[in-house]
């Protein structure tokens, strides 16, 4: 289209015809004008740049939370695995016990739990005579 009164001009027209600078030419000029400024303050990083780096860090910070989160979480289905290997040794242990096959150092405590089955056992005979009346 070549301008003329109720045309419309092409942008690429547009710039042609103007003294506005392409907008590659500005964006090449805002650069260097951002790359002066930063060398006329001494170097001074540059409000984007510091914004940038509290984003990287923040960004290793919650990564690293994430990994230590996930670390915490397997040492605790770890310790619940263990758990459940030491309640399956004692029981085996307390049924050794019951046939007959003593293990001194744990004696003690066999016979304590001996003394709480009995409790316990009384005390479900005092709930079924409660239920029974």
């Amino acid at each position: 289209m070549n301008g003329a009164c109720g045309e419309h001009l092409t942008r690429s027209e547009a710039y042609a015809n103007s003294s506005d600078p392409a907008p590659q030419d500005r964006a090449v000029a805002k650069s260097h004008i951002f790359a002066a400024i930063r060398v006329a303050s001494g170097g001074a990083v540059s409000l984007l740049d510091k914004m940038k780096e509290s984003f990287d860090k923040a960004k290793d910070e919650v990564g690293e939370f994430a990994e230590a989160t996930m670390l915490k979480h397997d040492i605790s289905k770890l310790n619940d695995r263990k758990n459940v290997l030491f309640q399956q040794i004692g029981q085996q242990v307390c049924s050794l016990h019951s046939k007959g096959q003593v293990i001194a150092e744990v004696d003690a405590q066999y016979r304590e739990i001996q003394t709480l089955d009995e409790q316990i056992k009384a005390k479900h005979e005092q709930i079924a005579r409660l239920a029974a009346a």
